[in-house]
C-alpha cells in the first residue's frame, strides 16, 4: 500500500504554518488508450480519478 507523505515548509519567512499531504507518485510517460492497444508495456498507470469507490481500487506493485 502507498504511504502518504506529510510535507511542512522549513522556510522561516513564511508567516503561517501549513502542511501538504501527498502520495509519492511520479509521472514518467503517458499515451492514449488507442495508442497503447497491441503494445507490451512493462509498467502501466490508470488514472485513479476514474475509480468511483475506494473499495474498487486495487494497486499491485512488484519488487523489480
Amino acid at each position: 500500500m502507498l504511504q502518504i507523505i506529510s510535507l511542512s515548509p522549513s522556510d522561516v519567512k513564511i508567516p503561517f504554518k501549513f502542511q501538504r499531504r501527498q502520495f509519492p507518485l511520479v509521472v514518467s510517460f503517458a499515451m492514449t488508450v488507442n495508442k497503447s492497444q497491441g503494445q507490451s508495456l512493462k509498467n502501466l498507470y490508470v488514472a485513479i480519478s476514474k475509480v468511483t469507490s475506494k473499495d474498487r481500487l486495487k494497486i499491485l506493485m512488484s519488487d523489480d
